[in-house]
């Protein structure tokens, strides 16, 4: 050894490599510090091993600050994906079809770093991520769309803040890499008040023409599928919105409203109420018919003859026959969300009202589904030029 004792600071040591033969091939430091206080009172130390003195020296001078001002991470070989199943599972007031969403998403992510140590993990693995997405991270090798790659970086963010609370990172290398711009695209189209009322013309004596009516009141697909006759008071014209029935995957899932917004009641319109009449009237015959124990009812509003409950999918491709067959403009679904609170706008109804309606929050409500008309674009800008005019 040719470095003098007296420079080795406390808390380093020196020692030498040997081959087979015993033969010293080289020399090493290791730096054992204090971190902290173990459950049981014991000391808890971290131990590393550098190739030089200086190297050692500086890696434990910047733990003791660390550990001073509280912002050590202590050593931890948890791998990224390890870590997300743990995340995961913290996460308890998920709903599920939101944990399998979340665990969807984030399956490219566990795959790429299954092996790569958390502490590890650098804002160039993330970008590697990001391009490897975009490129060829999709279904038979395409690339994914930018909103789906952003998203998964929106969750990776997530997870990697818990690990900064955690004090596992120091750094949450996710939040420094940019997110991928794709071309603006415009969400949702809506209906004009003649095109709602050829459609609701054409559903009229439709088996579910009160689930139609529903949906063009803006009920979310699956809030209507949910609803119960025990949810629902025809006397007094309201209906509770309080279950969702959708689908994940291959699975339809049963859950409450996502938040107190969409627990709520509406009022139902005359026709509603008419249409539901029937529609129970048509139902206590059919449960006669069958006679006992022979249907598979579970008390929902809106089911088959033989009482089982609509899919969501069949829900949506009945909607499609019915828009091709009134000979409208092809919308999905969830675009009559769109249209009642388009129309909804149109009339006057304050958006904190229409918003209430449609379980939203007020400005998420104005700036997703409300779409100015043409006519009343021009009418704006015609305002404006009267006052440019004088």
């Amino acid at each position: 050894m040719t470095t003098k004792t007296a420079k080795i600071p406390p808390g380093v040591r020196e020692f030498t490599l040997t081959n087979k033969e015993g033969k010293v091939t080289g020399t090493r430091w290791r730096v054992r510090v204090d971190v902290g206080t173990a459950a049981d009172g014991s000391r808890k130390q971290q131990m590393q091993t550098f190739k030089t003195l200086r190297e050692a020296k500086k890696a434990l001078s910047a733990t003791r600050v660390a550990v001073e001002k509280g912002e050590h991470t202590p050593k931890d070989r948890v791998t990224v994906s390890q870590y997300i199943d743990r995340w995961l599972l913290g996460k308890r007031n998920l709903r599920e079809t939101t944990r399998d969403s979340y665990r969807y998403d984030l399956k490219k992510v566990q795959a790429k770093f299954e092996h790569t140590p958390l502490q590890r993990l650098t804002k160039g693995d993330v970008d590697g991520l990001v391009v490897e997405l975009l490129t060829t991270g999709g279904p038979g090798g395409k690339g994914r769309s930018t909103r789906t790659v952003t998203l998964t970086l929106v969750l990776l963010q997530q997870v990697l803040d818990a690990a900064v609370r955690e004090r596992l990172v120091s750094v949450n290398v996710a939040r420094l890499v940019e997110r991928p711009r794709g071309e603006p695209t415009i969400v949702g189209k809506a209906w004009s008040p003649e095109e709602a009322r050829k459609f609701l013309l054409t559903a009229a004596s439709d088996r579910y023409a009160a689930a139609w009516r529903l949906s063009l009141c803006g009920l979310r697909r699956g809030e209507v599928l949910g609803m119960r006759w025990s949810s629902v008071d025809l006397d007094a014209g309201t209906a509770r919105v309080e279950t969702s029935r959708v689908l994940f995957g291959s699975r339809v899932v049963e859950n409450a409203p996502k938040t107190k917004l969409g627990l709520r009641t509406v009022p139902l319109l005359p026709e509603i109420v008419a249409d539901l009449r029937t529609l129970r009237k048509v139902q206590a015959a059919e449960r006669l018919a069958a006679g006992p124990g022979s249907r598979a009812d579970e008390g929902l509003v809106f089911v088959d003859e033989q009482g089982n409950p609509l899919r969501p999918g069949a829900y949506g491709d009945e909607f499609q026959r019915l828009s091709a067959l009134a000979g409208l403009p092809r919308i999905r679904l969830h675009d009559c969300r769109h249209t009642a609170a388009t129309l909804l706008a149109s009339r006057g109804v304050p958006a904190t009202t229409a918003a209430r309606l449609l379980g939203h929050d007020p400005v998420i409500f104005a700036r997703t589904y409300v779409h100015p008309d043409p006519e009343d674009l021009r009418t704006a800008v015609a305002a404006l030029g009267e006052v440019f005019s004088g």
